[in-house]
């Protein structure tokens, strides 16, 4: 994988549910797909020890199956596919609800552990808006985590975050698989 996502997915829920229903992104739940959620995993777990999760690009609940293992207090799945939504729903893991939304859009007054952001940032219209607006979201102490595969697109959303103020970058972690490289970082709200 080298070139950039498509434009626009973030406005168009039939191409997500079109892509989940072909089975489009069933490679995500690959092997070669599991050392950066895995990753992910485990800075959660630095976070808290029980962590209350949401994670917005939730998808078909790929991160969440992994998740489910080592226990979450409670968890929050987004995503704008109602396809990938009744996917995830169809899991039926306990302490879990699912809402269809934009994650540019999406608004919560409940504070979670841990704010995920997986390999959807590079598909919002405003990613580094996107993502510094979710400290609204995070509790006291909480993390943001964010993981993108590495391209172009991805390369200058880091950028641009790491000159943002009001995310404090606390670790940062590449990770490569079958040629495909990941940046998974975690940031406390500064």
């Amino acid at each position: 994988m080298t070139a950039a996502p498509p434009p626009n997915w973030s406005e168009s829920a039939e191409l997500w549910d079109e892509t989940y229903r072909a089975k489009g992104w069933d490679y995500l739940d690959g092997i070669g797909e599991v050392a950066h959620y895995m990753v992910l995993i485990g800075y959660m777990s630095y976070g808290a020890e029980c962590p209350s999760v949401v994670d917005l690009g939730c998808g078909h609940g790929r991160l969440l199956r992994l998740l489910a293992k080592f226990g979450f207090s409670s968890y929050l799945g987004v995503d704008l596919s109602t396809e990938a939504i009744s996917r995830a729903r169809a899991l039926e893991i306990p302490n879990c609800r699912f809402r269809v939304a934009n994650l540019e859009q999406w608004t919560t007054r409940k504070k979670f552990d841990v704010v995920v952001l997986n390999e959807c940032l590079y598909y919002v219209q405003h990613p580094v808006a996107t993502a510094v607006s979710l400290r609204h979201a995070m509790a006291d102490g909480g993390l943001l985590l964010i993981s993108m595969w590495r391209h172009a697109t991805s390369m200058q959303i880091w950028q641009e975050l790491a000159v943002r103020p009001e995310l404090e970058l606390l670790n940062a972690t590449s990770i490569e698989s079958d040629g495909v490289a990941w940046d998974v970082k975690a940031f406390h709200a500064a």
